[in-house]
């Protein structure tokens, strides 16, 4: 019986069952769709931009967007399939920073399953970037 626990309890550590990201890593994404609201109309584009997500237990890096997209803080009550990462912002609109500028409010959401990624910027108006996203890196053409 207890070579049978062993056996279960190596085999779990072994296929690393766990919610928390263990070792930070990047994700490599590439935008295909934007949305942006304004008021009362919608404005959606196709888009193809290129992103680096760099990601540790408790923050969300956006690699050469780190001024735009700071503190992005992952927040633990979430469901096991996705990641959700915000930074500080009241009812999902942007706050009042210490210098008396509007402050942007970011979130962040990645699907762990299909790999989806969806970038929400709440400012005046909400622009919304879907992504699709992996962990390999992408190999240069040339």
């Amino acid at each position: 019986m207890k070579k049978l626990l062993a056996i279960i309890v190596l085999g779990l550590l072994w296929s690393n069952i766990g919610y928390a990201i263990n070792e930070p890593f990047s994700l490599w994404c590439k935008s295909y769709k934007s949305v942006y609201t304004d008021d009362d109309k919608t404005t959606t584009t196709s888009v193809s931009i290129n992103y680096e997500i760099y990601l540790n237990d408790d923050e969300a890096f956006i690699v050469g967007l780190e001024s735009l997209y700071r503190n992005l803080i992952r927040k633990k009550n979430t469901n096991n399939n996705k990641y959700h990462f915000s930074n500080v912002g009241y009812n999902g609109r942007s706050t009042i920073d210490d210098n008396g500028r509007l402050a942007p409010f970011s979130y962040l959401s990645i699907d762990r399953i299909n790999g989806e990624v969806v970038l929400t910027d709440y400012l005046v108006n909400v622009t919304v970037i879907h992504m699709k996203c992996t962990k390999e890196k992408p190999k240069l053409l040339f």
